[in-house]
């Protein structure tokens, strides 16, 4: 009778399986502390997309690109206003259509102003740290 009960092996399997689940729980948890953050900035970029926000997550310090048009009358021309809003220092230069070119030094949230623009068109904006160009339309 001691020797039947010395030689079970019933919860044995259990152990193991406890075991594989806790090494693969680790092995997931340490994969998504690696790519992490660049799910998270897919993630968020896909959202942004989707929404018609105008956040856009790059590589580069651009975090966010917005063109607004405002149609002139009574003596004021119409005027496109072009909001750049980096993550960190860099020198951001936007251009588009209608001859729409500019550059400038950005900390933060940077604004550039075009009278006479055309109606619509498209305007890209590219930073100096090496992101791709960012383009929205207005």
């Amino acid at each position: 009778m001691i020797k039947y009960r010395l030689k079970r092996e019933e919860g044995q399997g259990l152990v193991e399986y406890a075991l594989i689940l806790v090494l693969v729980a680790i092995v997931v948890i340490a994969i998504l502390l690696q790519l992490g953050p660049e799910v998270s900035r897919v993630f968020a970029r896909v959202t942004a997309v989707l929404q018609g926000s105008g956040v856009i997550i790059s590589n580069g310090a651009i975090t966010s690109l917005n063109a607004t048009y405002a149609p002139g009358g009574y003596g004021t021309p119409a005027r496109l206003i072009v909001r750049v809003t980096v993550s960190q220092n860099a020198t951001v230069s936007v251009s588009g259509d209608g001859g729409i070119s500019g550059s400038q030094s950005c900390s933060g949230t940077c604004t550039f102003t075009f009278n006479n623009p055309p109606g619509h068109g498209f305007v890209t904006a590219v930073d100096d740290v090496g992101g791709e160009g960012v383009t929205v339309s207005w």
